[in-house]
């Protein structure tokens, strides 16, 4: 099964913003002015654990652009797009979908027709029953208040979906990362299905046990030994002469140290 993240909103909604954000891929070469649909992204995924290759999806409604939408046109178009990917010839997709970003321009939708498209978002993540995906809804605040974005994030939270800010960026007051960096995020801490793992994260809790136990048996040996050395020098130069004594403790400190 493959790694893939599906973008998908309406023209103007930062979706390849959030792909070279991703991806750090910043050609636009092949995008071309009329869609986004079909735009592919390739990421990999590294952390300190494991190394997953990722495909970003976008997908945009309408299929082609016009000059001017309203906010009744914009749900329309995005209820046409939830009755297209639910149909079944959509199903190996949907199988193989990791996670969903739905983007969305703040300023055109608010109150019930942030309401109206958060529903189809709901219908959507419906198709999927119990697969493990993430989901985020995404804008740009910037030219929102901050009770417009409590809002957003409010309405967001009650249909079940987490809200990102694209316009911040760093953490909150808890340490929690925001905007770019929890997109970023999003990414790094899901449990993707095809994985290449480091090996310290297949070691057992057995194994590592083992190990420990192991290790600190090999220190506990070696100290035993040192002391018991230590105890026979302290034998053999207690009768020397000052001078002569502090030659061998010399000589004996130079040999523990070639071996430490």
């Amino acid at each position: 099964m493959g790694n893939n993240v599906l973008i998908v909103g309406p023209p103007m909604t930062g979706k390849v913003a959030i792909a070279q954000l991703i991806t750090k891929d910043l050609d636009s070469s092949t995008i071309s002015s009329d869609s986004h649909s079909g735009l592919v992204y390739k990421h990999t995924v590294t952390t300190k654990y494991f190394k997953a290759e990722v495909n970003i999806l976008i997908e945009e409604y309408p299929d082609k652009r016009t000059p001017e939408t309203t906010p009744e046109q914009l749900l329309a178009d995005l209820d046409s797009f939830r009755k297209e990917f639910s149909k079944d010839e959509y199903k190996t997709l949907r199988d193989e979908l990791e996670g969903i970003l739905f983007t969305l321009n703040l300023e055109q939708w608010k109150g019930k027709d942030l309401q109206h498209a958060l529903d189809l978002f709901e219908s959507i993540r419906n198709l999927f029953d119990e697969h493990d995906l993430f989901y985020a809804v995404v804008g740009n605040g910037k030219n929102l208040t901050q009770e417009e974005l409590d809002e957003v994030e409010d309405e967001a939270v009650q249909f079940g979906f987490e809200f990102v800010d694209t316009g911040l960026s760093g953490e909150n007051e808890y340490r929690e990362k925001i905007g770019q960096d929890r997109l970023v995020d999003l990414f790094e801490c899901h449990e993707w299905s095809d994985i290449v793992s480091d090996p310290a994260r297949n070691l057992q809790p057995d194994d590592a046990s083992q190990m420990g136990e192991s290790l600190l048996g090999e220190k506990q040996v070696a100290l035993d030994e040192l002391l018991e050395k230590v105890k026979s020098q302290r034998e053999k130069v207690k009768d020397l002469e000052p001078a002569e004594k502090q030659q061998v403790v010399q000589a004996f400190v130079n040999d523990i140290m070639e071996h430490i």
